[in-house]
This record gives C-alpha cells, structure tokens and sequence, in this order.
C-alpha cells in the first residue's frame, strides 16, 4: 500500500510540473529522478517529461546523478531531450569540481550547432586534461554554425597542445560556411609534427572543396612523406 501511494504521488507531481508550475519543481526534483527508476513505464514517462519542463533548473540534479555509471544513460536521456536548453547550466557546471567530469560528458552528448555561442567556453574547457576530449567532442558539434568564431579556432591552431591543435582542425572543418579565410592556415598546419592535427587540417581542407584548390600542391608533395601514411589519401578526389 505504502508503495502504491509513493507512485501515485509521484504521478501527480510528474503531471503537475508538466503543467508548467515551476514553483514545484525545484522541490520535485529528487521524487521526479527516483521516478525515473520506477517499474511502471507511464510513471517512467511522466517524471521524464517533468524534469525535461524543468529545464535547466533540473541540469545540477541530473548531473549529480551522473555520478553513478549505472544511472549515467537514463540521465543523458533526460537531457538530451531537454536540448539546447540544458547547455547554458552545463557549461556553467564545468567550474564544478565535483561535477565537471559529469558536466563535460552531458555537454558531449547534448551539444550542437545550436551551442555555437558557448564555443569560447568549450576552448577553454579544452586545458583541462581531465574533460579535453569530452569538450573537443563538444566543440566539434556546435562547430557547424560557430562561423564567427573562426578567429579563435585559428588562434587555437598555433597552440601549444597538439590535442588542442587537432580539435580546433577538427572543428574548423565543420564549419557550415566553409570560411575561406581558414584555408591558409590549415594548409600551414598541414607541416605539423603530429599526425592527428594533420589529419584534422586534411579532413578540414577536404570539405572545402574548389576554394581550398590551393592546398592541392603542398598534399600532393606530402604523398610521397611516410609521415603522411593513412592521412592524404583521405582527401583525393575531395579538391
């Protein structure tokens, strides 16, 4: 009995922040999350769409959760379905010592092109060893309409961290615009000693098509460099 009632009250809350009435659902958050593991489908449902209204009043709460890997999929879900929305508190979260790791790896499953505008953040979230490569993975998906953020990719491709160098490549290439004011830079970057920053510069220049035909001389003199193995033939035909 006491059970039943625990479900039917977490039903009604679920409903209810549904409903819109924000004044509940900071209160409702830890009913709401345990719901999520409840055994009836419809009450699973219910508490997911809650939490998804809550917006990113709910991020911190779902993040914490995290924590533990078994509950790190129904989490992601949550948030993935809440969308750009839950970025703004994400990127906000990775001042959180505690939840950075967490924060960082939300953010790489929910980013897009629609979280161009946190691209300076995610730069800077690329010196933290600990979450790089979830940010770069981040970055590389708001990449599409980050366009007038080309000055910071291009300044982040002379840095001294080849993992920062490659994402910056990486991201530059996924570029909607396809900016040709990146073209001489990637095709300096092509010289790199590390071969993922080149093979970031070769996929970048790649997707450029005609207007990185400047390009084509330096990758077919680099054919013939063993350094270059498994990483210019990438791009033949793409020029």
């Amino acid at each position: 009995m006491r059970a039943r009632a625990r479900v039917i009250t977490l039903a009604i809350t679920a409903s209810a922040l549904a409903l819109s009435l924000p004044a509940a659902a900071v209160d409702a958050l830890p009913a709401l999350i345990a719901a999520l593991r409840d055994p009836k489908p419809e009450t699973r449902a219910e508490a997911r769409a809650a939490l998804v209204k809550a917006g990113p009043e709910a991020v911190p709460a779902l993040v914490a959760e995290m924590k533990n890997g078994r509950q790190q999929r129904i989490m992601l879900a949550v948030l993935e379905r809440m969308g750009p929305a839950s970025v703004s508190k994400l990127i906000e979260m990775l001042s959180d010592q505690d939840l950075r790791v967490q924060a960082a790896a939300a953010l790489a499953h929910v980013s897009g092109p629609k979280a161009a505008a946190h691209v300076p953040a995610l730069l800077t979230c690329l010196r933290s060893p600990e979450v790089a490569n979830l940010c770069g993975t981040a970055l590389i998906k708001a990449a599409p309409k980050a366009g007038g953020h080309l000055p910071a990719f291009l300044a982040a491709l002379k840095d001294a961290r080849p993992d920062i160098r490659a994402f910056a490549a990486a991201a530059i290439g996924q570029i909607e615009s396809r900016p040709k004011a990146a073209v001489e830079p990637l095709i300096a970057v092509l010289k790199d000693p590390e071969a993922a920053v080149r093979m970031g510069a070769v996929a970048a220049l790649g997707r450029m098509g005609k207007r990185a035909q400047a390009a084509v001389p330096i990758l077919k003199a680099l054919e013939l460099d063993p350094r270059s193995a498994g990483v210019i033939p990438s791009t033949k035909g793409s020029l």
